[in-house]
């Protein structure tokens, strides 16, 4: 998993310092070594990969294509239900949260987080 993000150096180093400024930027809302006060480093590499390989056009930002694309196969590899086009697109809406129209990395570990803690319907969450 690791190689995609070396073979693609510069996406893999603004993935990985974005990432990294996020931790930092979020220490104070309570474990500081939890993004979100949930997500782990292993979850942050996690998305990091899936999203990087989800970004067709490398942008740095994924569509709703690519983002449906990305969800549906974290979810197949947690061995969870695949989501309704409908919870899929709500999803999409909820994580783009400047309404680009694509959703960057931030924006995608916060839509995580936001599973993680079960605040998310239809994705694994509440």
């Amino acid at each position: 998993q690791r190689m995609l993000l070396k073979e693609s150096p510069d996406l893999g180093n603004k993935v990985e310092r974005v990432a990294s400024v996020r931790v930092q930027a979020k220490a104070a809302e309570g474990d500081p070594s939890l993004l979100h006060g949930v997500l782990d480093e292993g979850d942050v590499q996690r998305v990091q990969v899936l999203f990087a390989e989800a970004d067709d056009d490398k942008s740095g930002h994924i569509d709703q294509k690519e983002f449906v694309s990305m969800i549906r196969r974290m979810m197949t590899e947690d061995h969870e239900k695949p989501p309704s086009e409908k919870d899929l697109k709500k999803a999409f809406a909820d994580a783009d949260e400047d309404g680009g129209g694509a959703v960057d990395i931030d924006e995608m570990l916060g839509l995580y987080a936001k599973v993680k803690k079960g605040e998310v319907r239809g994705l694994g969450g509440g």
